[in-house]
This record gives C-alpha cells, structure tokens and sequence, in this order.
C-alpha cells in the first residue's frame, strides 16, 4: 500500500492536482492486507524522482503539505523520500509471534486468582468502551476521540465478533481493560490480530496490560491460528518492550513522511 495526500485534504478535490495525484501514485490492486510481504515491489520510490508536477498543481490550489504514506517502508522509500526533502512524522511497526504463547514467555503466575475476562456485550458495553478507549488513547492519532458512530461501524464488519472482544471489570464493576481481537481469514494460513489494546489509566503499572494481551493471544491460539500480530507505535518503549518479552518480533514498517509546499509567490496588482 502506498499513497500521496495533501494537507489540507480539499486541495486533492482539484482536477489538476488529482490527474497529477494518480501519475505518481496510481491507485493499486488492495495491498492493504497486514500480512504483505516486507519486500513487495512498490514502484513510488522511483516516481518520487520527480515531484515537479504535483507540487506546481498542489500549490496552486492551496495545498501547504505533501505527505507521502506506505506500508511496507522499505530502506531504498526512506532515502528517495528524503532525497525529495520529506521527513519521517510517524512510524508503526507490524509485529508478529508464533502462537500459542510458550510458558517460558508468559512470565511468573501470582498467587491467588488472576484477573478474568468476558466477551464485549453489544448494547451493554459500548458507553463504557468508548470512555476507556479515547481516554486511554487520547495521545493516538488514529484511535483517539472514537465516537458512538465508529463503533457501530466496526460492529457491522464481517469481521466482527464479541467473542474475540475481551472485556475486563474492575473491582467497581466497571470496564477499565480491553483486548478487541480480529481474525483475517483470507490471510494464508489465517492470522490473528490484536486490533487494540486498552487499560483504563487508573490502573496502569498493575499487570492488566499484559493479562489482556496474553488472553487475546490465548483466544486467537484457541480458534486455531499459529501466528499473532498487531501494531505498534515505534516511539512506544513500553509497549515495545512488552510485546518482545512476549515473542513479537518486527516484520514491517508502516510509515508517513511529510513535505512542506511553498505556496506561489503573489507579485500583487500591476503598479502600471
């Protein structure tokens, strides 16, 4: 998968700037799958060599960015985007581990019952969703703010089952942790996802965290998948280092770059 937007998005609704679009990055067979391979052949990198185009269209219709978007990102991308004068702003990171999750990964049990888990109750739980989600999420740019709406949309995706969607109550009652798992079953052999994780703030740093990821883990393991995956902030140490003690390893990278436009130079009204 790969993409050019501008910033603001509207400048693309420009004919010139959407012909000039699709010359440099012609919409593609669906490569969105998570499970592409590192090295597919991705052909942007050799069209970045020239950008003249887009950039006279996108400046002249009122563009400020260009933000380049590929997954995967491969090594020879970085360098002909920043031959181009792009930056990196953001980078996810697919991991992936082998299921089931050995013992010698899981850590030690604590004594006495652990935490349990429940499947997400459609009617029940979406309020109490949504307000752990975007409060533990506030900092996401992509999983924060989530509304009534967008979760209803999720919940129409064939994908969706709340049997895969772990809930956990507190002590009060009350949903403060999530595992919302998804299986992608025309992957071959199938994979499971951790879609998104969450833990209510209040009870960061008391294990919940990895009690949830270990039982999405389980539950994909349970369906019968040999391979678990999710994304990860680059910049998320903690969460990194999480996952690696449990057997993820990297496979690809997601990532944007983004270029600043020079709007045209106005010479004003003809002083003759």
């Amino acid at each position: 998968m790969r993409r050019v937007h501008l910033e603001p998005p509207g400048a693309a609704d420009d004919p010139a700037v959407a012909a000039a679009l699709d010359r440099l990055a012609p919409d593609p067979a669906d490569t969105s799958d998570p499970a592409v391979a590192p090295d597919a052949p991705d052909g942007l990198g050799d069209a970045l060599v020239d950008l003249s185009d887009l950039v006279v269209q996108a400046a002249r219709a009122g563009a400020t960015a260009l933000v380049l978007e590929a997954e995967p990102a491969p090594t020879a991308l970085d360098e002909a985007a920043a031959a181009q004068g792009f930056e990196v702003t953001r980078t996810t990171l697919q991991l992936r581990c082998p299921l089931p999750v050995p013992p010698e990964r899981r850590g030690a049990v604590e004594a006495g019952p652990g935490p349990t888990f429940r499947a997400f109750q459609l009617g029940r739980d979406e309020g109490p969703w949504l307000d752990v989600n975007n409060r533990a999420f506030a900092w996401h740019p992509d999983q924060s703010n989530r509304t009534s709406d967008d979760l209803a949309a999720l919940e129409a995706e064939p994908w969706f089952r709340t049997d895969g969607f772990l809930v956990h109550d507190g002590d009060d009652g009350r949903l403060d942790g999530f595992c919302w798992t998804k299986i992608h079953d025309r992957h071959d052999p199938p994979l499971g996802e951790i879609y998104v994780i969450g833990v209510d703030p209040a009870r960061h740093g008391r294990g919940l965290g990895r009690a949830l990821v270990l039982a999405g883990l389980d539950w994909l393991a349970g369906q019968g998948l040999a391979d678990g995956m999710l994304y990860v902030e680059a910049d998320n140490q903690p969460a990194l280092h999480l996952y690696r003690s449990l057997g993820f390893v990297e496979h690809h990278r997601h990532r944007w770059w983004r270029r600043a436009i020079d709007r045209p130079h106005d010479p004003g009204p003809d002083p003759r």
